[in-house]
């Protein structure tokens, strides 16, 4: 999948990186039912699977054979044939930068609003015990304590399901702006032999 003889050897290091990141990425889409931020972090993950398969699928070579040019231009140059994909590695890095910047955010809305739960239960369940040794708790009262149980449970169920979901999108947002910078540097490298021929081409030759 990312070994291709023909391919520059960025956009070969760009597909390596989207075929890693893209296991990620599938990954992170659980966060959805974590928290509400969870939705940032699958939004990252759909956008960063389809930016990595516009690397992955229909592959196209970067490369190709070489052109023979006329004497006095530029060294031969395998850019022309790899128009296909050079198409495709700009709208592949953007993706993955924004979906980097999603996995980040929402990693740290979920770290948040998990924080800010356990901190209310916590308050809760302090008042629960005050009432208590108050003598003030009713019977029907008591009731607290059993959602309080229920809330915990429900917390600890929460963060189990948090923590590899943070893991796995900040493993993938790394992923994703690594290969979002190679898939740049892969289309510098195809269009500037091109841009150097074809200035070459167009360069008037001297009488003689």
């Amino acid at each position: 999948m990312c070994k291709n003889v023909n391919d520059d050897p960025d956009v070969a290091s760009a597909k390596c990186l989207g075929a890693a990141a893209l296991a990620f990425q599938i990954l992170t889409m659980v966060g959805v039912g974590v928290f509400p931020a969870g939705l940032l972090m699958f939004i990252g993950g759909l956008l960063g699977t389809i930016g990595t398969s516009l690397l992955l699928c229909c592959n196209g070579r970067s490369g190709g054979p070489e052109v023979t040019v006329v004497s006095g231009a530029a060294p031969p140059s395998r850019a022309r044939a790899g128009v296909d994909i050079a198409t495709r590695l700009k709208p592949a890095a953007i993706l993955n930068f924004v979906a980097a910047g999603l996995h980040v955010l929402g990693s740290i809305l979920s770290a948040v609003v998990y924080g800010v739960s356990i901190a209310a239960w916590g308050v809760a369940d302090n008042l629960c015990k005050q009432r208590l040794a108050a003598g003030t708790l009713t019977r029907e009262g008591l009731a607290c304590y059993e959602e309080n149980a229920l809330q915990a449970a429900q917390l600890f169920t929460w963060l189990v399901i948090l923590i590899p979901t943070v893991v796995f999108a900040f493993v993938a947002a790394l992923l994703e702006a690594l290969c979002a910078r190679k898939c740049l540097q892969g289309k510098a490298n195809i269009e500037l032999p091109e841009v150097a021929q074809d200035q070459a081409v167009d360069r008037p030759r001297s009488p003689g």
